[in-house]
């Protein structure tokens, strides 16, 4: 029971990391621009939660990753590292950052579960000295992404995790519920958008959860 589960996005970094990293690799493309403008609307946000609620299917995710159709695994990863230095260090969060610091000076043990891609997750990993992480991972045909998701951990990060008990659990993300209920210790990133339906839950039910209050809406 010496482990530490530690989410990505809203988490490690105030960014949904799998949509900037397309929206940064298309951040010239008008046609992507049209997009991302699609997918904010009321229309588009409404018949994407009933798709999720529906079928599982988060339609808006699908379309994103398929922007990654056709790169190879080596020119993601290099993609990744240049994505990490030229935005993602911007988006630290630091009060998190401070606290995994602490865990690790206690001999904790860091493992990043998260739902974004794999080839992100590795280069954060690889950032912050991390070396057991597990992200979602895309599939390829040879050696070429073909746009759809192998194996998604989104709201399935418990399986991956087998038999572990962890000490603790840093997240935002309310599909970790379960993980957080695990733990011993339980670390909840809060942002203005969720600060309602998270201190509801820790009223209910994660009352010794501590709270990370970030001051800034998350977007993507």
């Amino acid at each position: 029971m010496n482990d530490v589960i530690v989410d990505i996005c809203g988490t490690l970094f105030s960014s949904n990391t799998t949509f900037d990293f397309v929206k940064w690799l298309h951040k010239d493309s008008r046609k992507y621009s049209v997009f991302v403008y699609i997918y904010h609307t009321k229309v588009w946000r409404a018949l994407n939660r009933l798709s999720k609620r529906w079928f599982d299917v988060d339609l808006t995710r699908n379309l994103i990753v398929y922007q990654l159709k056709g790169l190879s695994c080596e020119q993601l990863e290099y993609l990744a590292k240049e994505f990490y230095y030229d935005y993602l260090i911007n988006k630290i969060n630091n009060e998190v950052y401070s606290i995994i610091q602490n865990y690790e000076k206690e001999g904790k043990n860091l493992i990043i579960v998260s739902a974004t891609i794999y080839p992100l997750a590795k280069e954060i990993a690889s950032n912050f000295n991390i070396e057991e992480f597990y992200a979602t991972e895309l599939f390829f045909e040879g050696n070429k992404c073909n746009g759809k998701i192998k194996n998604d951990l989104l709201g399935k990060k418990k399986r991956v995790l087998k038999n572990k008990q962890p000490w603790a659990c840093i997240t935002d993300d309310f599909s970790d519920e379960e993980l957080l209920k695990m733990a011993k210790e339980q670390i909840i990133v809060v942002y203005p958008q969720t600060a309602y339906r998270w201190n509801l839950k820790c009223k209910k039910e994660l009352e010794k959860a501590h709270k990370v209050y970030i001051k800034n809406r998350l977007t993507y």
